[in-house]
């Protein structure tokens, strides 16, 4: 079982107690990674340098503890649910960009989606 000993956003583990953009072809999970390591760097840089030394550092982590929490979604509630709550993650940190850095906004922008992880889980 992987233990995070690093910090991701606590808006992100809020998110994921509720329940990206990119090309290439990277995974969900790559992107996501990137777009929560993106916006933690924008967003709060002094966690951010707290915790990692550079963004590759931070995203190869956070690809790592997202398809663990995907893993751990998908064995508790099923497939529906973990890609649910992929797509909550993916809609509020594509949303979420520095430098207004609008927690609310993102929120509300991905309520639906947010939503729909919660009934898809429970």
């Amino acid at each position: 079982m992987l233990k995070p000993n690093r910090k991701i956003p606590k808006v992100a583990a809020a998110a994921l107690v509720v329940g990206g953009c990119g090309g290439g072809s990277s995974t969900p999970a790559e992107r996501l990674a990137r777009d929560i390591c993106e916006d933690m760097l924008g967003c709060d840089p002094t966690t951010f340098n707290a915790s990692y030394s550079s963004l590759a550092e931070c995203q190869n982590y956070t690809t790592d503890y997202v398809n663990y929490l995907i893993d751990e979604y998908t064995a508790a509630y099923g497939a529906d649910c973990a890609n649910a709550v992929l797509d909550a993650y993916q809609c509020y940190y594509s949303t979420l960009d520095a430098p207004a850095c609008d927690y609310y906004a993102a929120y509300d922008n991905c309520y639906n989606l947010i939503v729909d992880a919660y009934y898809a889980c429970y």
